[in-house]
């Protein structure tokens, strides 16, 4: 599997933080708030949140880095993340998913001007302490993953879940290439280890082959 660089990997990320900023900043987000999303059971605005969210924990990663235990497990690739699958609609009902929405529709109760003005001061925090300095590293429970991986995670958390609040109200603007290239190379990867090669060489080449779904959320 791919190992990222970390300077080519943290100024990706930048991208896809100001791309999110953007998207949030828009009109038409702030007028379609308390709107149903294109996803289910969030409105816009939980969307929104969730994205500030996932802003803020890298935050809360490079303010306090947490020391690596000796048991934790060293899993370096972006690739064997545990993604939050939504295969069928009674995932939802799992408790990370009723997190996920819950945590989002807290930070969206802060209204849009709130929300927008968080990730405006939290990605300017995070973006000066990125090019500070990164650790090698960090723990999630009781897995070590390499910083680089990490970001690699949360460029792909950044670019989907920016999609999902264009197609919310309608706009599909382009993202960054260079965390697109990110993304979308870490979720093929995560797919053929969830799925297998075959599945993804057909769903790329052969789609009358392939199974229904090779989704990694």
């Amino acid at each position: 599997m791919r190992r990222y660089l970390e300077r080519p990997t943290v100024d990706a990320f930048l991208d896809a933080v100001a791309f999110a900023g953007q998207m949030i900043a828009l009109d038409q987000v702030r007028a379609a708030w308390r709107e149903p999303s294109a996803l289910r059971l969030m409105s816009v605005g939980d969307v929104a949140g969730h994205l500030f969210l996932v802003l803020r924990r890298v935050g809360k990663h490079l303010e306090r880095p947490p020391a690596i235990t000796p048991t934790a497990q060293e899993d370096a690739d972006a690739a064997t993340w545990t993604w939050l699958r939504i295969v069928d609609e009674d995932d939802l009902n799992e408790p990370e998913h009723r997190q996920v929405r819950l945590d989002g529709a807290h930070v969206a109760d802060w209204g849009w001007e709130a929300v927008n003005d968080a990730y405006d001061r939290r990605s300017s925090n995070v973006a000066g302490l990125l090019r500070q300095a990164c650790p090698a590293e960090i723990q999630l429970s009781n897995l070590r993953i390499s910083f680089p991986a990490y970001l690699a995670t949360r460029i792909v958390e950044m670019l989907v879940h920016t999609d999902d609040l264009g197609c919310s109200v309608g706009l599909a603007p382009t993202a960054p290439v260079a965390p697109m290239a990110i993304a979308i190379d870490t979720l093929i990867d995560a797919a053929r280890l969830t799925h297998g090669d075959l599945p993804v060489l057909r769903a790329l080449a052969r789609p009358d082959r392939a199974p229904n779904s090779i989704s990694v959320f």
